[in-house]
């Protein structure tokens, strides 16, 4: 199937269409129906190396830390909130664990891919 974005539907037709929205799913309908997944680039960054480094998703200043080296985290805890293109961006723990290091504070700028947070296994 060829895929198409939601604004190509929109421009292509002269028809009336409705549009469906659930949760992360779109669907067009019209003469033909199309469906789209809606990605949240958001949700995959931060996170590398098994879960074991967080990174800064893009460039920014650091707004709050909520972790100090040797807390334990759990999964979803938020760690730090980033404001990058005047919008807050929390970073979340990927899993379980204990913060083994922090490299950045309140008011830090760092560059996209930066190293802030270390975990480590719970013992």
């Amino acid at each position: 199937m060829l895929l198409r974005s939601v604004a190509d539907v929109w421009s292509s037709a002269t028809e009336r269409r409705s549009v469906v929205r659930h949760a992360n799913q779109v669907t067009v309908f019209g003469p033909q129906v199309y469906h789209f997944t809606r990605v949240d680039p958001l949700d995959r960054i931060g996170v590398s190396h098994g879960g074991n480094e967080i990174v800064a998703p893009m460039p920014g200043m650091i707004q709050a830390v909520g972790v100090a080296v040797g807390d334990r985290v759990s999964e979803g805890q938020r760690l730090l909130a980033l404001e990058a293109m005047k919008m807050e961006h929390i970073l979340r723990a990927p899993r379980n664990g204990i913060v083994g290091a922090l490299l950045t504070a309140t008011g830090d700028q760092v560059t996209a891919g930066q190293l802030l947070v270390v975990l480590e296994p719970e013992a």
